[in-house]
Protein backbone atom coordinates (compact mmCIF):
# COMPACT_ATOMS: atom_id res chain seq x y z
CA UNK A 1 0.00 0.00 0.00
CA UNK A 2 1.34 3.47 -0.76
CA UNK A 3 0.22 7.02 -0.10
CA UNK A 4 0.21 10.08 -2.40
CA UNK A 5 3.78 10.96 -1.32
CA UNK A 6 5.16 7.59 -2.45
CA UNK A 7 5.70 6.12 1.01
CA UNK A 8 4.61 2.52 1.28
CA UNK A 9 4.15 -0.25 3.78
CA UNK A 10 3.31 -3.91 3.54
CA UNK A 11 1.96 -6.61 5.76
CA UNK A 12 1.23 -10.28 5.63
CA UNK A 13 -1.39 -12.49 7.14
CA UNK A 14 -2.01 -16.18 7.47
CA UNK A 15 -5.18 -17.97 6.47
CA UNK A 16 -6.28 -21.52 7.13
CA UNK A 17 -8.32 -23.29 4.46
CA UNK A 18 -10.74 -25.89 5.76
CA UNK A 19 -12.07 -28.88 3.83
CA UNK A 20 -14.31 -27.21 1.28
CA UNK A 21 -16.68 -30.13 0.75
CA UNK A 22 -17.86 -31.80 3.93
CA UNK A 23 -20.00 -34.94 3.85
CA UNK A 24 -23.72 -34.58 4.52
CA UNK A 25 -25.08 -35.84 7.81
CA UNK A 26 -26.48 -39.32 8.19
CA UNK A 27 -30.26 -39.12 7.66
CA UNK A 28 -32.13 -38.83 10.97
CA UNK A 29 -35.60 -38.30 12.47
CA UNK A 30 -37.49 -40.71 10.17
CA UNK A 31 -41.27 -40.71 9.87
CA UNK A 32 -42.73 -43.19 10.60
CA UNK A 33 -40.55 -43.43 13.70
CA UNK A 34 -38.36 -46.46 14.39
CA UNK A 35 -40.47 -49.38 15.68
CA UNK A 36 -43.73 -47.47 15.12
CA UNK A 37 -46.74 -49.76 14.92
CA UNK A 38 -50.11 -49.41 13.20
CA UNK A 39 -48.66 -47.59 10.20
CA UNK A 40 -51.36 -47.41 7.51
CA UNK A 41 -50.64 -48.84 4.08
CA UNK A 42 -51.29 -45.38 2.60
CA UNK A 43 -48.62 -43.33 4.38
CA UNK A 44 -45.85 -40.79 3.89
CA UNK A 45 -42.15 -41.37 4.43
CA UNK A 46 -39.87 -38.52 5.49
CA UNK A 47 -36.51 -37.88 7.13
CA UNK A 48 -34.14 -35.06 7.99
CA UNK A 49 -30.64 -34.57 6.63
CA UNK A 50 -28.19 -31.67 6.66
CA UNK A 51 -25.30 -30.55 4.51
CA UNK A 52 -23.01 -28.07 6.25
CA UNK A 53 -21.89 -26.66 2.89
CA UNK A 54 -25.44 -26.13 1.65
CA UNK A 55 -24.98 -28.58 -1.25
CA UNK A 56 -28.04 -30.09 -2.94
CA UNK A 57 -28.57 -33.67 -1.85
CA UNK A 58 -30.04 -36.74 -3.53
CA UNK A 59 -31.46 -39.74 -1.68
CA UNK A 60 -31.67 -43.45 -2.44
CA UNK A 61 -34.62 -44.83 -0.47
CA UNK A 62 -34.88 -48.52 0.40
CA UNK A 63 -37.72 -50.37 2.09
CA UNK A 64 -37.99 -53.95 3.29
CA UNK A 65 -36.43 -56.43 5.67
CA UNK A 66 -32.67 -56.74 6.11
CA UNK A 67 -30.84 -58.12 4.11
CA UNK A 68 -33.49 -57.99 1.36
CA UNK A 69 -34.05 -54.26 1.05
CA UNK A 70 -35.70 -53.09 -2.16
CA UNK A 71 -34.73 -49.84 -3.85
CA UNK A 72 -37.86 -47.70 -3.76
CA UNK A 73 -36.47 -44.47 -5.26
CA UNK A 74 -33.04 -43.61 -6.64
CA UNK A 75 -31.48 -40.13 -6.57
CA UNK A 76 -34.70 -38.65 -5.19
CA UNK A 77 -34.25 -34.88 -4.58
CA UNK A 78 -36.75 -34.47 -1.72
CA UNK A 79 -36.91 -35.56 1.94
CA UNK A 80 -40.61 -36.43 1.79
CA UNK A 81 -42.46 -39.12 -0.13
CA UNK A 82 -46.13 -38.13 0.09
CA UNK A 83 -49.06 -40.51 -0.09
CA UNK A 84 -46.89 -43.55 -0.60
CA UNK A 85 -48.94 -46.76 -0.72
CA UNK A 86 -47.43 -49.98 0.61
CA UNK A 87 -48.49 -53.09 -1.23
CA UNK A 88 -51.24 -54.93 0.59
CA UNK A 89 -49.79 -58.41 0.71
CA UNK A 90 -49.16 -60.89 3.50
CA UNK A 91 -45.40 -60.30 3.32
CA UNK A 92 -45.95 -56.64 4.30
CA UNK A 93 -49.07 -56.49 6.50
CA UNK A 94 -48.26 -56.91 10.19
CA UNK A 95 -44.50 -57.07 9.55
CA UNK A 96 -41.69 -54.76 10.59
CA UNK A 97 -40.07 -52.98 7.67
CA UNK A 98 -36.85 -51.02 7.59
CA UNK A 99 -36.75 -47.64 5.90
CA UNK A 100 -33.18 -46.92 4.84
CA UNK A 101 -32.03 -43.67 3.24
CA UNK A 102 -28.61 -43.23 1.67
CA UNK A 103 -27.47 -39.68 0.96
CA UNK A 104 -25.20 -38.37 -1.77
CA UNK A 105 -24.26 -34.91 -2.92
CA UNK A 106 -25.47 -33.75 -6.28
CA UNK A 107 -22.50 -33.27 -8.64
CA UNK A 108 -21.95 -29.50 -8.93
CA UNK A 109 -21.33 -29.57 -12.70
CA UNK A 110 -23.72 -32.03 -14.32
CA UNK A 111 -23.28 -35.73 -13.68
CA UNK A 112 -19.51 -35.86 -13.54
CA UNK A 113 -17.79 -36.15 -10.17
CA UNK A 114 -16.07 -33.02 -8.79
Amino acid sequence: MSDSEGASSSGSFEITVIDVNRQPSIPFDPVPKMAETSVPTNTSLSWSCEDLDGDSLLYDVYLGKTPNLSLLLQEFPERLISRFTLRREPAIIGRSLLQTVKTKQRAPYGNSPP
